[in-house]
């Protein structure tokens, strides 16, 4: 394939010293996101935020690498975003709610609403009847 050296002085011959990039018995693996190590191998080690054989993975598919880090989808937690969860602030239905993590949806708990259960939601339409105010705090 023009993209590593062929030994022949070994029978039967192989592909040796695949050209970066690539790997494999051919050199016609892709290791795209990665180095293959040690050499020869088939063996492609990825970069940060990638994953799959030959590193073309990003992010599992849920999210996407910024600074050698994966900023993950809502709803998808880990350092390669691979584990399903909720949106939240922090955690999980901002640790106000019960996550259902096979739909990616909260069940948000008394006093709290949003997507990520982030938003208080004080008893009264519109909230505390305007007779006070609602305070809001960094969680």
């Amino acid at each position: 394939m023009n993209r590593g050296y062929c030994n022949s002085s070994v029978n039967p011959p192989i592909c040796q010293n695949c050209t970066a990039g690539w790997m494999g018995p051919a050199c016609n693996d892709p290791c795209v996101n990665g180095v293959q190590r040690p050499m020869d191998s088939g063996n492609c080690v990825c970069e940060p935020g990638w994953s799959g054989v030959g590193c073309d993975s990003e992010c599992s598919g849920h999210g996407k690498v910024i600074q050698g880090l994966c900023e993950c989808d809502s709803g998808w937690r880990g350092t390669l975003c691979d584990n399903p969860g909720c949106p939240g602030i922090g955690e999980d239905c901002s640790g106000h709610g019960e996550c259902n993590s096979a739909l990616h949806e909260c069940t948000c708990d008394s006093g709290w609403t949003g997507d990520g259960c982030e938003i208080p939601d004080c008893p009264g339409n519109p909230d505390c009847l305007n007779r006070g105010r609602v305070l809001l705090r960094d969680w």
